[in-house]
């Protein structure tokens, strides 16, 4: 579920930065989801324009470009490279998230991380499990120890 509405986020915020309010979504776009993955999709767009992390096109700063270095594009494919960079440039990922997410690729046991990984990674980075803690995680968080 949580990444279709990844999936709905980005055509949300494709059309802002083209200049179209939200609003005006063409229904046949918004039947591939259902209503909780709607209501999803635009409350995080809504929350995060109302926070000032997202805005469209006009409105948003000239960002820094992250270049990749070599090992780093070795470990991810370029198709989830480039995914990743369009959201980075979008303003889905923050900065932080993005590094996370190329160091959580660079530790990923010497395979390639591909879309579908990439994307999954994505979500778990957008929607954290705060609760659960991250699975893939090999840090410790502070209330954690080793026995």
């Amino acid at each position: 579920m949580q990444t279709n509405v990844i999936d709905l986020i980005i055509h949300l915020v494709r059309l802002l930065r083209l200049g179209e309010n939200i609003k005006d979504v063409t229904p046949e776009i918004l039947k591939k989801y259902n209503n909780s993955e709607v209501s999803a999709a635009y409350s995080w767009v809504i929350q995060k324009m109302e926070d000032g992390q997202l805005a469209p096109a006009k409105a948003s700063k000239q960002q820094d470009t992250r270049v990749l270095h070599m090992a780093e594009r070795m470990a991810i494919s370029t198709e989830a490279q480039g995914y990743l960079i369009e959201l980075y440039n979008m303003g889905i990922l923050n900065y932080h998230q993005m590094e996370a997410i190329i160091e959580q690729s660079m530790m990923n046991n010497f395979e390639i991380v591909t879309l579908d990984r990439m994307k999954e990674m994505v979500k778990q980075t957008v929607f954290g499990n705060s609760n659960k803690g991250n699975a893939g995680s090999i840090y410790l968080r502070g209330n954690e120890s080793v026995n």
